[in-house]
């Protein structure tokens, strides 16, 4: 195996080895800040305005990813733009955007989304408050709002595979999940 095969295998190996949070301890992620995830939630509502969904997040926004400090679009990986022009193509100030980091920064948190009620799914805000290992492979927890009825947990549990909802109150609930 060569060196640089090794510096990529060995991180994502310990990253996939290390124990998740309890859902407690995501769930507490919310107790601690109830009135910053209020905050976000109304700011990503008020920012989407008429899109279907919008996302504002530390590593992406709208439909921009960033990745070494340089922005690409999903439709167009070869060009590379600065966190200020995408922010102009999305219409966030700076300011805004600032803003956003502070409450991230409060609710423990990197990402928020907000989608539109449609045809097969209601409104519903998704703050992302935890993620490890590979989208395969990996966790992830995420504090929700929605006006509809929770989804119901699908309850599957093995040895480090579930998923599970805990209503935290006022429309907020936790959706942890590993495979």
């Amino acid at each position: 195996m060569n060196k640089l095969s090794t510096f990529i295998i060995v991180p994502l190996v310990l990253v996939s080895c290390s124990s998740p949070p309890s859902t407690e301890a995501l769930a507490a992620k919310y107790s601690v800040a109830p009135e910053a995830f209020e905050v976000l939630k109304k700011m990503i509502t008020d920012d989407t305005g008429e899109k279907e969904c919008f996302v504002v997040g530390l590593d992406n926004i709208g439909e921009y990813w960033e990745y070494n400090g340089e922005w690409t679009r999903n439709s167009d990986y070869k060009t590379r733009l600065s966190l200020s022009e995408v922010l102009k193509v999305v219409g966030l100030t700076e300011k805004r955007y600032g803003e956003y980091k502070k409450l991230f920064a409060k609710t423990s948190s990197e990402r928020v989304k907000f989608c539109h009620a449609l045809e097969y799914a209601p409104e519903e805000v998704n703050v992302l408050v935890y993620r490890a290992g590979l989208s395969v492979s990996g966790c992830s927890g995420e504090i929700n709002w929605r006006h509809e009825p929770l989804p119901s947990s699908t309850g599957k549990k093995e040895e480090g595979d579930f998923s599970e909802i805990t209503p935290l109150g006022n429309g907020w609930y936790l959706d942890y999940q590993c495979n």
